[in-house]
């Protein structure tokens, strides 16, 4: 996995950045999905929902309204969208692929990449002492991780504007 550029909320130190690779799949074992959350309503009326998307008319599309057991929160549908992906990913991954997942979500992909290694060893608290927000979706999308040998999957930030399909699938989700 690759690690992304990303905003350490604890010394407020930058992540080295990457360029935005280019999306277009270089061999034929190499796939690719994108993922997006949104959340939609006033602060007390959110709706939240997460899209993941593999391809045109692709069956494997997400768009998926987050349930109330959820918080209705962008970086919580941001993290589901991830999960998501992983688990479809997960059910039919042959050792000889490689993934590449998209996202627009420094959050999320920092969450996976970068910080959780960190706060896994401070026992799930920030470096100012209070606990990480959402440790059990982020702990989810580690436990979906490991089951990827290493450089197989690949998680990498992409700007707003080359995530559309998965951001529609996202709003739909919110909005429904």
């Amino acid at each position: 996995m690759s690690s992304l550029v990303g905003f350490d909320s604890c010394d407020n130190s930058r992540v080295p950045k990457k360029k935005t690779q280019s999306l277009t799949v270089s061999s034929a074992t190499q796939s690719v999905a994108f993922t997006d959350g949104s959340c939609i309503g006033s602060p007390e009326n959110r709706q939240a929902g997460c899209g993941v998307f593999f391809g045109p008319n692709d069956l494997r599309n997400v768009s998926e309204k987050l349930s109330d057991e959820f918080a209705q929160t962008n970086n919580v549908a941001e993290l589901m969208g991830l999960v998501r992906a992983l688990e479809i990913i997960s059910w039919q991954f042959r050792t000889q692929d490689e993934w590449v997942i998209y996202s627009d979500s420094k959050y999320a992909i920092s969450c996976a990449t970068v910080w959780a290694a960190k706060w896994q060893k401070n026992g799930w608290k920030k470096c100012n002492g209070e606990h990480v927000s959402n440790r059990h979706i982020i702990e989810q999308i580690l436990s979906l991780l490991n089951y990827f040998p290493n450089n197989s999957l690949r998680l990498i930030y992409i700007p707003r504007e080359q995530n559309k399909e998965a951001d529609k699938l996202a709003k739909s989700a919110a909005m429904s």
